[in-house]
Order: C-alpha cells, then structure tokens, then sequence
C-alpha cells in the first residue's frame, strides 16, 4: 500500500511512537491482506488507503502513549473488528499476550489468517459475545489492558468493558466527540462497576474529527451480576444511578 509509508513520520511526529522497519513490513502485509479481504467479505466501510492509515492505523497507534510503563502481560480488545486497536498494537508491542474478540465470524476468520501469515505468538481470536467472556471464569477480571474502540454507547460499554479488566488493570476506550459529556453523565456508574476515571485524553489526528481515550483504573471488582445476559446491556442500559 503505496500511501501506508507516511505511517512511520506520522506515528513518531503525532504520537513519539518509533517504528521500526520489520514492524512496518508487518503492519503493510497486515494492510494489504485487509484490503484483499475487504473486497470479499466487507470487514470494514473504510475502504481508501489513506483513511485505513489514518483512521485504522494511525488511530490505532494512539493508544500506546497511554498505555505507558503500566503491567501489559495481558490484554483484550472488544469488538476488535478487522483487528482495530489490538493487532496494531500487538504489532508494535510484541510482549503483550492479546485476546481480540468479535461476535462476527468472518472478521475473526480474517484475524486468524493474518495472525498466522505474520507468525505472531501471545495471539488468541475469539468469536463470541462479550457479555459471555464476562462472566467466564477463565476471563472475568484477568486482563490487565482492556481496549475497545467506538463501542456501544457509554453504560453499555461500561458494562462490556469492566468486569473484565483485573483489579489494578486499566481500561483504555477510543471515543468520539460527545465523550466529555458522556464522562460527566455517568461517573456514578464508572465507580458502581468498580473502575475510577484516570483520564480524558484528546486524541488529535489531522483532518479526521474530534477523538478521546477514555482511561479508567479497575479498583474494585465489578458485582458478579455483570455483565447481564446477551442482549440485555444493550436493549436495557444501566443507569447512572
């Protein structure tokens, strides 16, 4: 992918985040296989190179400032799509063991052949709900990173999102322009669900609209009664109450 080559200058000027060159020859394969698969299956509406560098990839890399020196043994990314944020970030931090979950089979599919073309170790694809993986015992609370981008609305994510983050673990959630509102609606919720906001971070990306991560520290453990049953968080969200 011709246009991908900015990626590098981008990631090091926006972001302080070096790549280096083996890394960029995985994450052009890593590109290239979503366009080809793009084609057949529609993993992603993005479909121009420079918006899957931007908006896939560049958006991707945002999170890793975040994450910074904190424990990264284990992370998830929920309703990872074609693999957004976490291979990106699987790419660039190879230490880190990273669950990616998505409901859809043919994204998951797509993860499992890219995964296996780049020989990645500490990878483990999932297709399932994520109200399910919350209440299993060998994912509940086990997660050190807990990712997920554009992901339901604020209660329902939060309900997604907690109960799988270890005590002591962080949330990181990429947002969009409404954040700051939805923050100071449901703070009440953010501590029931046992997490403590850390941090609102403005994400800025020239000539794509306005971005947030969400921060949130796990310092309680979630009520074992979320998340709720499939479909439930969605159809009935929780209140900030």
């Amino acid at each position: 992918m011709k246009e991908f080559s900015q990626l590098l200058i981008e990631s090091k000027d926006i972001f302080g985040v070096d790549i280096t060159q083996s890394q960029m020859q995985m994450l052009e394969v890593f590109a290239d296989q979503m366009a080809e698969s793009n084609e057949k299956y529609n993993l992603s509406g993005i479909k121009d190179p420079i918006d899957i560098r931007k908006k896939h990839f560049l958006d991707s890399v945002s999170c890793i400032p975040v994450i910074g020196d904190h424990k990264r043994n284990k992370a998830i990314d929920i309703g990872t799509g074609a693999g957004f944020p976490g291979l990106v970030i699987k790419i660039l931090m190879n230490d880190i063991d990273f669950t990616l979950i998505d409901s859809v089979g043919k994204k998951t599919m797509f993860l499992e052949q890219v995964t296996e073309t780049l020989e990645l170790d500490g990878v483990t694809v999932i297709n399932d709900r994520v109200e399910t993986l919350g209440q299993d015992h060998d994912h509940r609370e086990k997660y050190d990173l807990v990712f997920a981008r554009a992901l339901a609305k604020m209660p329902v994510m939060l309900e997604y999102l907690l109960p799988l983050a270890a005590v002591g673990g962080y949330v990181i959630a990429q947002r969009g322009t409404d954040t700051r509102q939805e923050v100071s609606d449901f703070k009440l919720l953010i501590k029931r669900l046992g997490g403590e906001l850390e941090e609102l971070i403005p994400v800025d990306i020239p000539d794509l609209t306005e971005r947030y991560i969400l921060k949130i520290k796990k310092v309680e453990p979630t009520p074992h009664k979320y998340p709720r049953r499939v479909g439930t968080p969605k159809k009935n969200p929780l209140q900030n109450i």
